[in-house]
């Protein structure tokens, strides 16, 4: 058996163990190139809707928005929703560097 057979058989195992081969050619996608770098992509969430908050660049910075009018009309999350929530990335930052900064301050370490 060859070395490219043998890695063609392991790949075709590993695609079957992991859900067919759809998801292994998934795996082995390279990303496309973001115009935009979010720090806290995908780690932020509404409050009001728990949905994770997209990015979304404005004119005076980066920002974090509800993506909320992807809802369902009538939704039962829309009828206390807002209409929109911004949440700019800047303040989003300050406070992070803030607590972690806490953390690991001299009287916390030890």
């Amino acid at each position: 058996m060859s070395v490219e057979d043998f890695t063609q058989a392991q790949v075709i195992r590993r695609a079957k163990a992991a859900g067919g081969l759809r998801t292994a050619r998934k795996a082995e996608r390279v990303g496309r190139p973001v115009k935009h770098v979010y720090l806290f992509r995908g780690l932020i969430r509404c409050g009001a809707c728990e949905r994770k908050m997209e990015g979304s660049p404005r004119k005076y910075g980066m920002y974090y928005r509800c993506p909320a009018r992807t809802l369902a009309p009538g939704a039962p999350a829309l009828l206390a929703h807002p209409p929109t929530i911004y949440l700019r990335e800047e303040s989003l930052r300050d406070a992070v560097n803030g607590w972690v900064g806490e953390l690991f301050d001299q009287q916390n370490i030890g």
